[in-house]
């Protein structure tokens, strides 16, 4: 039986934050046979690979899990890698870092079709989710609760690309940009927006736990030539897709997604 969703997990050089995640994965509410766990190994092989064969080989009679090496290094490579190896109507970004809640899947399906996007509740955590903080996407939740969908409304929520079910319909041919190493997950979410009819929220209970880890590219210091080469390709893939469907997009949304590229640029640099 094909799987409804499929839930695409990129990983580079892992650590044990991955079985974590893997675990919570597992842990669903929703039936096993509904979702297929494809883990995309992306710029690195031996000794993960090896590792990840090994959980696969434990766990994989009952769950459906694969794993894709490719020796290309990136995120944005890999999450399009998992979106064209997919098999579910549904897909569902997940970083190997972080963690879901046991009915997160089950409540976003609710939520989710062809026409709507179904967004999840968001927290932070440093070591347990048993302490966690309240994060950008968890104060857009709260925003958006009770509120009718309306696109500047709910744009926070096309920032990143997790906390989130996605129907292939919507993402149609578009793909993660790989020249960008920041920001690309907001011009992804970006180029999506001609084809959202509707967003929801799935229940309070469907939490996408954030870990809050050093060493992450958003996180890691660079010149300031870097960063102004990083932001003035990052406007100009903003503008691109713009212009590509010029009449379908609010260019208030436009203009804050690149007002924010230009804000991350100042913080970057400080």
């Amino acid at each position: 039986m094909n799987p409804l969703i499929s839930i695409i997990v990129p990983s580079y050089k892992p650590q044990s934050y991955l079985w974590e995640c893997l675990d919570s994965i597992r842990c669903q509410t929703l039936e096993p046979g509904l979702y297929e766990i494809i883990v995309v190994l992306n710029g690195c092989n031996e000794p993960y690979r090896a590792q990840i064969e090994d959980y696969i080989q434990k766990y994989g009679s009952e769950w459906n899990i694969r794993l894709i090496q490719t020796d290309t290094p990136g995120v944005s490579n890999a999450r399009n890698i998992g979106i064209d190896s997919s098999y579910g109507e549904y897909l569902i970004f997940i970083d190997d870092d972080d963690l879901i809640s046991d009915c997160f899947i089950e409540e976003l399906l609710k939520v989710s079709s062809a026409n709507s996007i179904g967004c999840s509740n968001s927290k932070i955590f440093s070591d347990t989710i048993k302490d966690t903080q309240d994060n950008f996407l968890s104060l857009a939740y709260k925003k958006c609760s009770g509120r009718e969908y309306r696109l500047m409304t709910f744009r926070h929520f096309l920032s990143p690309p997790v906390c989130k079910m996605i129907h292939k319909s919507i993402i149609a041919y578009d793909r993660f940009p790989v020249h960008l190493r920041k920001s690309e997950d907001s011009v992804f979410c970006m180029s999506l927006v001609p084809r959202i009819k509707r967003m929801k929220l799935a229940s309070a209970d469907a939490i996408y736990y954030q870990r809050k880890r050093k060493g992450s590219v958003m996180r890691s210091k660079n010149s300031f030539k870097y960063e102004f080469k990083t932001l003035i390709k990052l406007e100009m893939a903003y503008l691109k897709i713009w212009l590509r469907h010029f009449f379908r997009y609010n260019p208030l949304f436009v203009l804050t997604r690149m007002a924010a590229g230009f804000r991350n640029f100042i913080l970057y640099i400080k």
